[in-house]
């Protein structure tokens, strides 16, 4: 049995199959009628769900400034994945699979690194690849506030290089045995 702490309500897939949500330690369960998950939700919600980010943001490391700045960054952006979606295909998976293996999707944001000027963040998705059976694929996306304000500060301005030199540095450092098609990276 599950330590549940509560029902949240159901949901209805486009086919009208029914979909119980449930919250549980932390998690959030979209199962079958008959109990089988077809999706988990690790720590659904708001930023505050994160140990890391309530007790570093919010100690007197950072001004308040600051922690609305990031606060108001990461509102903004929202959940990367769309939950209907991610449950359309994992009962489609379900449907088509002898053995099927719940989907799993996790969205962490945190604080990593910080100075006298800078604070670096983290954020670390997993999601699972369309029409496959479990686990997924891994993303991870760093953004730099400045340590005042809060302000995203963009990537190439941490360098003393000009962007263009800064670009072509990187994709040459890409482009190790020279197939890489340029054209089609955007690095801004």
């Amino acid at each position: 049995n599950k330590n549940v702490d509560m029902v949240l309500s159901a949901l209805i897939l486009s086919d009208g199959t029914p979909i119980d949500v449930w919250d549980w330690n932390g998690w959030r369960e979209y199962c079958l009628e008959d109990g089988t998950p077809l999706l988990v939700e690790d720590n659904p919600g708001s930023l505050e769900n994160h140990s890391n980010w309530r007790e570093l943001l919010y100690s007197e490391a950072f001004p308040e400034a600051a922690q609305q700045g990031i606060l108001r960054y990461y509102s903004e952006l929202g959940n990367r994945y769309d939950i209907l979606t991610l449950l359309e295909d994992a009962y489609l998976v379900y449907t088509f699979s002898e053995e099927f293996n719940n989907h799993y999707v996790s969205q962490y944001t945190g604080i990593e690194a910080w100075n006298d000027h800078i604070i670096c963040c983290q954020q670390n998705l997993t999601i699972p690849q369309e029409r496959t059976n479990g686990y997924g694929d891994y993303f991870c996306e760093g953004t730099v506030f400045d340590r005042n304000t809060g302000e995203v500060i963009s990537n190439f301005d941490l360098f003393t290089i000009s962007p263009e030199e800064l670009e072509d540095y990187l994709l040459d450092q890409l482009d190790q045995d020279g197939t890489l098609d340029r054209e089609s990276i955007q690095l801004n």
